[in-house]
């Protein structure tokens, strides 16, 4: 178990780096990756239940560059399906990469987690 919400962050945060290395073309469409963990403080669980992120690209039709990849922060509601979402970063893959590798992608994570906690505190009290 961790004792911070940050070492939550640092484990996904290396995970992703591992998938991006293995699981994300530098071109071209890829399967979705995705990495979650529960939330771990009991004062807003009543309002998330976890917290995720997804890698992805979006449709030709809508972004057309083959090398564009997101990062996709979101938290998922307690009791329900449904979940708020906010982009992070883009770019290509070496671009994810560096921003992962970048020691202050933590705060813009955490950063992202926060604004999207309060969003659903506000929206779905």
């Amino acid at each position: 178990m961790y004792d911070t919400f940050d070492e939550y962050l640092e484990t996904q945060i290396r995970r992703l780096i591992t998938a991006v290395e293995n699981q994300v073309p530098e071109s071209g469409p890829f399967i979705d990756v995705f990495d979650f963990f529960a939330n771990p403080d009991r004062g807003s669980l009543d309002v998330v239940s976890r917290y995720g992120i997804r890698i992805f690209k979006m449709s030709d039709d809508i972004v057309p560059d083959p090398t564009k990849r997101y990062i996709e922060a979101a938290v998922y509601l307690s009791g329900s399906n449904y979940k708020a979402t906010m982009i992070v970063c883009s770019g290509t893959k070496q671009d994810l990469l560096d921003s992962l590798n970048n020691p202050n992608f933590i705060d813009t994570l955490n950063n992202a987690y926060a604004k999207l906690l309060d969003l659903a505190e506000s929206e779905y009290p």
